[in-house]
């Protein structure tokens, strides 16, 4: 039983950290249709009370539809610091369990049991595996279950007019994506988009180990990461309104105002999910 409650609470962890990165906002700030909005969230699940409280936190755009209706709705009238409460109704705030989702694709290695996993249909919780497929369960691990809901908006702020471009150079596994939380190890050079004048490299030397989301790193530069799949290289362009730092962190080689390039050959994922808890 305990073994099955880490495994969703990491499956759920892995699907509420989408967009990990610090975001500067105004206190008194309110959340309007079109802006990008960063939510603190907790569930407590009605038949136990059993409460969770997650970090990272969720971040989404309001009104473009990458959450469940209710916690559109609800952000939609808050303001930076304000709590709101959802309370579970009739229908379950995730949905209903859909048979449809459980899906067999090919094994990843090393999948094991109960590891959450990031496919191009989306993250799920491995049930079976093989050594040539596994199936893999795209629910939401709250889906069916009636949940409470508290929200708490933590940052408000307008979505940039550019955004991160990601060009795949050569094609990686196209099934394993990066989540909030892992640790990644990888090549990277970093260059000015204006010039091509590279300003830091590993290509000579031993490869980078970075914990995403954890760093403090270029906002962007992360943003970019989270579309890369296990043994791709690709370029990330990330323009100068994403090319600032996380809050906290500080850089003497990134330059003010500058478009940055970046190339990035990801050797490998570690998942460590559990670790939030």
């Amino acid at each position: 039983m305990a073994c099955a409650d880490r495994l969703w609470r990491a499956a759920l962890l892995a699907l509420s950290g989408l967009l990990l990165r610090t975001c500067f906002s105004v206190a008194g700030k309110s959340s309007t249709e079109g802006r990008r909005v960063r939510v603190g969230i907790s569930y407590e699940l009605e038949e136990d009370l059993d409460q969770v409280e997650f970090n990272p936190a969720l971040e989404f755009v309001c009104g473009r539809g990458d959450v469940v209706p209710q916690i559109d709705e609800a952000v939609r009238t808050m303001q930076v610091g304000d709590r709101r409460f959802i309370a579970g109704g009739s229908e379950p705030l995730f949905g209903w369990r859909d048979p449809g989702k459980q899906v067999r694709v090919p094994s990843l290695e090393p999948a094991e049991l109960g590891d959450v996993v990031s496919l191009e249909l989306g993250t799920g919780v491995v049930l079976e595996v093989s050594k040539s497929e596994m199936l893999v369960d795209l629910n939401h691990p709250l889906a069916g279950r009636r949940v409470n809901v508290t929200l708490t908006l933590l940052a408000c702020e307008e979505v940039p007019p550019k955004d991160v471009e990601v060009r795949t150079l050569r094609p990686g596994d196209g099934r394993t994506y990066p989540k909030y939380g892992d640790r990644l190890t990888l090549h990277v050079e970093t260059s000015l988009a204006s010039s091509g004048e590279v300003i830091s490299s590993t290509r000579s030397g031993q490869p980078l180990q970075y914990h995403l989301g954890f760093d403090g790193s270029v906002q962007g530069f992360e943003m970019g990461l989270l579309q890369v799949s296990l043994g791709a290289l690709a370029s990330l362009y990330v323009p100068a309104q994403l090319a600032g730092l996380g809050q906290g962190s500080s850089s003497s080689f990134l330059p003010a105002s500058e478009d940055l390039k970046y190339e990035v050959e990801l050797l490998a994922i570690d998942s460590e999910l559990e670790l939030a808890f």
